[in-house]
């Protein structure tokens, strides 16, 4: 199951790059757009500064996205330590200097919890979008553009009979866009549900991934607001 759970980790590195495509394209696929679809954002909110999160005592919380997870004791996360490890942001690394590299970068990969028999996997990046798609991309738009990538992503790492589609889901008190996915890979069937959360000029995507048995819906709800 590792090397499953590496692979949905490289394709979701992969989707939140592809989702996306230049602001001119953005421009011109949303010129017609009246606004239904476009989440509605502040000034303040759009200038907030990315913050990483942390996880303690099996319980991840994000300030910034504004969201958290309890999990049980059958589960673990990665460590905030090898979370800013994968980043190549080093231990010592705070306040503006912190700031500068968050800003520079295009995805932070902020959290990851295993199930201790392998049998499913959370995955959190934040995807940093351009000024244009900040400003005007909704989750519903985002997930929109992301399921072609996607599909291909999965198939071409091996995963065969991948299906697609964009839905709605209750997460962390609120309905946002989604995708769910299922496909096959070494004899196993995978399911995933990919969560798109917009803050500021952020989308997280948030992937639950189980094998064998579908459990998504029921990891959907170990996050709440906070």
């Amino acid at each position: 199951m590792k090397r499953i759970v590496a692979l949905l980790l490289a394709v979701l590195m992969m989707f939140a790059l592809v989702s996306c495509g230049d602001d001119g394209n953005i421009r011109g696929q949303l010129s017609g757009n009246n606004g239904n679809n476009t989440v509605s954002e502040s000034a303040q909110d759009q200038e907030a500064e990315l913050e990483m999160g942390s996880n303690s005592n099996n319980t991840y919380e994000n300030k910034f996205l504004g969201i958290g997870c309890k999990l049980d004791s059958s589960w673990t996360f990665l460590s905030d330590a090898e979370i800013r490890e994968v980043n190549n942001i080093t231990q010592d690394m705070v306040g503006d200097e912190l700031a500068s590299q968050l800003e520079s970068a295009s995805i932070i990969y902020d959290m990851q919890a295993t199930k201790s028999d392998s049998s499913a996997n959370i995955i959190l990046n934040i995807e940093k979008l351009s000024t244009l798609q900040g400003a005007i991309m909704s989750e519903d738009e985002y997930a929109t553009q992301s399921v072609a990538g996607l599909v291909q992503g999965l198939e071409s790492a091996g995963l065969t009979n991948v299906k697609a589609n964009k839905i709605s889901v209750n997460f962390a008190g609120g309905t946002h866009a989604a995708i769910e996915v299922s496909g096959e890979v070494s004899g196993v069937t995978v399911y995933e549900k990919i969560v798109c959360y917009k803050k500021s000029k952020y989308v997280a995507a948030i992937a639950f991934a189980s094998y064998v048995d579908d459990t998504t819906d029921e990891m959907l709800n170990y996050f709440y607001a906070l």
